[in-house]
Parts: C-alpha cells; structure tokens; sequence
C-alpha cells in the first residue's frame, strides 16, 4: 500500500492505482489505463 500526492512517483512505482475522491474509488487500473482515461486525469489530477 502506498499513499502518494505525486503523480509521476505513484505510476512509477505502482502496478495498480486507485484515485479516490471523498472517501470512494472513482478509478482502478494500472498506470497505462489511468494515462490514457483523460476525464480522470482533467478531473482529479490537473493533466
């Protein structure tokens, strides 16, 4: 488990990833899955 603010450290060093927004998982998948999903990245990440 590692709980992690920066983007490029988390998908460096994670083979799944959760985002989560108060309290509840609004994506799961590897790192490619989350590069290429663009509503959670403009949504949560800012990308």
């Amino acid at each position: 488990l590692l709980v992690e603010q920066t983007l490029e450290v988390a998908l460096a060093l994670s083979h799944r990833l959760y985002v989560m927004d108060q309290g509840r998982i609004q994506f799961e998948g590897t790192p490619d899955e989350l590069r290429r999903d663009s509503t959670i990245g403009q949504r949560f990440l800012g990308v």
